[in-house]
């Protein structure tokens, strides 16, 4: 098993042009993140998501979360915000509460894992989404 990182997937956004995306639509662009995903992580691999997971207002792209091979966490971030965690939880092994963070372990190393730069530690390595 391996351990992966990722963030700002914001499936379903309609702004491609604010995340300098260059695709002709939403679905290809939703397509294509999930073969280069699925082409580096199996699905018994762990997936750290952190935060901004989909566009709120594009649910329908919720359901392809689970098109993403891993067991997926999500650390929530400001665009998870207004999902409740019930509509996460068929997709995600565990939900991490908006603002907070979680310390991942691997490879001897230990970082804190949070959405927002502003959370991080001063004694860890910090990864953040954004």
């Amino acid at each position: 098993m391996q351990q992966w990182i990722t963030s700002d997937w914001h499936l379903g956004e309609s702004r491609m042009h604010l995340f300098q995306r260059d695709f002709k639509s939403q679905d290809a662009m939703v397509k294509h993140f999930i073969e280069k995903h699925n082409a580096l992580v199996d699905p018994d691999d762990r997936v750290y998501m952190l935060g901004d997971v989909l566009d709120e207002r594009h649910m329908k792209y919720l359901k392809r979360v689970s098109d993403f091979n891993g067991k997926k966490i999500l650390i929530r971030g400001n665009h998870d915000r207004s999902i409740p965690d019930e509509e996460f939880a068929p997709y995600f092994e565990q939900i991490v509460a908006e603002g907070e963070g979680m310390v991942v372990s691997g490879g001897g190393y230990s970082f804190w894992a949070t959405h927002y730069p502003t959370r991080g530690r001063k004694d860890m390595f910090n990864l953040v989404g954004h």
